[in-house]
């Protein structure tokens, strides 16, 4: 049963959980060319969130403003919306491996393999602290290394680490 969200994103796997919900493979069936889909990440939120008006609002300003000077070490957040049944995140689908899943096969990297690494993450966490994000749960697993080798930062949530909201989300959203 793969869902359609907001009459455009068809949902194919589950593919993680980020702290505001579970995130989804999806074809964004109404990209480019007529009968061409792009393959994008959504994240589906929660109830908790989607019917907070103020919450859900907060969010949908601090996307905008990531997105209004995108990173090249953080994700690309495409878009936030409600379409009446989900609240969802639209991020770029990306090829690759967490560096944790890295370090579980190799257990630790050269300082050449990890310079460029803390490299990245550092330069996405100072343009974050410069818009007064803070990132609030940085792990392995929300480092994420491209087939390209590129460093992408994941699981941005443009709130208050401490906020009530983030706290005991279930982001088991039924598919």
């Amino acid at each position: 049963d793969r869902r359609l969200v907001a009459g455009r994103y068809r949902l194919n796997a589950r593919i993680g959980r980020g702290r505001i919900g579970d995130i989804y493979e999806a074809d964004d069936e109404q990209h480019g060319d007529v009968g061409t889909a792009r393959r994008v990440a959504i994240q589906l939120l929660p109830g908790k969130i989607a019917q907070n008006r103020p919450l859900f609002s907060k969010l949908k300003s601090g996307y905008a403003e990531i997105r209004a000077a995108a990173h090249p070490n953080i994700v690309s957040y495409f878009d936030v919306e409600h379409d009446g049944r989900h609240a969802y995140l639209v991020m770029d689908y990306l090829d690759g491996a967490s560096l944790r899943f890295v370090l579980n096969d190799v257990t630790t990297l050269s300082w050449y393999e990890a310079s460029p690494v803390i490299r990245a993450v550092g330069d996405a966490l100072q343009f974050l602290h410069a818009k007064s994000i803070v990132h609030g749960q940085l792990t392995a697993e929300n480092v994420f290394i491209t087939a390209n080798l590129d460093i992408r930062l994941l699981d941005v949530v443009p709130l208050d680490s401490a906020s009530p909201a983030l706290r005991g989300v279930d982001s088991k959203v039924p598919v």
